[in-house]
């Protein structure tokens, strides 16, 4: 749902080009649970709902194992649907119009049938807007071939996305899209009774008047619900009265495609870098959930990595009355950090900055306290010890977080982490060998000179870069 990403060789560098990956998610311990019980009656939603996460990044597609942990995940935190809707999926997008060949439908199968062992809903989306003719009969008659080949898997809700197209957006071209929906929906219940169709607009988001979303408004079907982001594509916050508008605006019930903690958009060209998501979901109305029709999460490319920021949604749309973004984001830490819990949480708090928050890091102020402070002794400051949990934290997270994909997806990033904390260490022993009198040994400074190239170097991203950064450069400015 983000705009479209030129790619680089920065995604490589991110380690996201991996073939294997490590042992499903396992059962969660009694903590896990105790905080992502059903929703209670009263918060309960009185009409059907759908929540979940929905696979609709650019980039690469997950695997067929790191798709069947996410419903495993989904299962246990009680979200009942998943949106298939990859954006770099031929069939799906670019080439909606050829029909799965046997080795990719049956990739396709197997998603289906595990996410119905897991008691979850698969929807699919078909993205058609980039190539199709709207009232185009042999065009029309493509689609639901591919609709077709989709139903005989067993699948009964689709989603029409016609999202990240181009053009202007006209009431013309609604009524047009109107249209096809309304064609797909009249055909297949005839056929499918239990079909069912939610519409992805080209505009799906904002809360101010279109001549696009007036023509939805008058000529879409009103059975069709309407997927929007929010007041923007990114949004930093959703309030009830925003839908409240939104939907008045569009005339349908709207289904929430919420962009965190998707990251594909942090992928672009310098001066962007990979980052990772790993911070709460904050700035929801506890009344959406009563309003809308659906909720999706759109995830990261690192699909276990996800599942911290998606545990607090789950919290979210479990319990949105009573939802505390420190508190489910703490049990979070603890479910996915196990023995290394400690390294993990600090490792977490440098990957929590946001559209949504800045970050829960606190590395910024320990520096500016060391510096007001001036300690007698560096090496045994606050900061030198927050500095050497970050340069152990890669080595502890290998070692004892619970799930070897996790570690996997997370390594790079982990990495550079413990990289500045040596940096940090490097500099504060420059610092703690000039408070004794002593001149500074030419090989550290080299050695930090060496450490302060890397980080500035690195195609990713951390909450904590900017700030090491500026420290390691103020501490070799004093010896230079």
């Amino acid at each position: 749902m983000v705009r479209p990403l030129v790619w680089t060789s920065a995604i490589l560098l991110a380690g996201l080009a991996t073939a294997s990956v490590g042992p499903a998610v396992q059962a969660p311990n009694t903590v896990f649970l105790a905080h992502t019980t059903r929703p209670s009656a009263s918060e309960a939603s009185p009409r059907p709902f759908m929540d979940g996460v929905i696979e609709g990044f650019y980039g690469p597609d997950w695997t067929v194992a790191n798709t069947e942990a996410v419903f495993k995940f989904m299962d246990r935190t009680h979200l009942n649907t998943f949106v298939y809707a990859p954006k770099y999926d031929p069939y799906q997008r670019a080439d909606w119009m050829i029909p799965y060949p046997p080795k990719q439908y049956q990739v396709l199968s197997t998603l289906v049938r595990s996410a119905k062992s897991e008691h979850i809903t698969f929807v699919y989306s078909v993205s058609p807007g980039l190539s199709i003719h709207y009232q185009n009969p042999q065009d029309r008659k493509q689609l639901l071939a591919k609709i077709d080949q989709v139903q005989r898997l067993g699948v009964s809700h689709f989603m029409l996305s016609l999202d990240d197209i181009g053009g202007e957006l006209t009431a013309a071209l609604a009524t047009k899209q109107a249209q096809l929906a309304d064609f797909i929906v009249h055909r297949e219940r005839i056929q499918h009774p239990r079909f069912t169709l939610i519409f992805t607009p080209t505009l799906y988001d904002g809360i101010r008047p279109s001549p696009y979303w007036a023509a939805l408004k008058t000529f879409l079907y009103q059975g069709i619900s309407v997927v929007w982001t929010g007041p923007y594509v990114l949004s930093k916050t959703i309030s009830s009265q925003d839908e409240e508008t939104a939907q008045r605006l569009i005339g349908h019930r709207l289904v929430i495609w919420d962009n965190y903690p998707v990251n594909d958009y942090t992928y672009l060209e310098p001066p962007y870098h990979p980052h990772l998501f790993l911070g709460p979901v904050t700035g929801r109305s506890p009344g959406l959930k009563a309003r809308v029709a659906g909720y999706f999460f759109n995830p990261m490319l690192q699909a276990q990595a996800s599942e911290v920021a998606l545990y607090t949604g789950a919290s979210y749309l479990n319990h949105p009355l009573s939802y505390h973004p420190q508190s489910a984001w703490l049990h979070a830490l603890a479910f996915f950090g196990g023995k290394a819990k400690a390294s993990f949480s600090l490792f977490a708090s440098a990957n929590s900055s946001s559209f949504l928050a800045p970050s829960l890091n606190s590395l910024s102020a320990q520096i500016k306290n060391f510096w007001a402070t001036r300690p007698l002794h560096p090496n045994h400051s606050a900061l030198e010890k927050t500095f050497a949990a970050m340069a152990n934290a890669n080595a502890n997270m290998q070692a004892g977080l619970p799930y070897p994909v996790f570690y996997q997806q997370i390594s790079p990033w982990s990495r550079l982490f413990s990289e500045e904390g040596r940096a940090g260490m490097e500099a504060i022993a420059l610092l703690t060998a000039a408070k004794s009198g002593k001149r500074p040994n030419p090989n550290q400074i080299h050695v930090l000179t060496q450490l302060q190239s890397s980080i500035v170097s690195s195609k990713l991203s951390l909450d904590t870069t900017p700030s090491v950064e500026q420290f390691v450069r103020s501490v070799l400015g004093r010896f230079s």
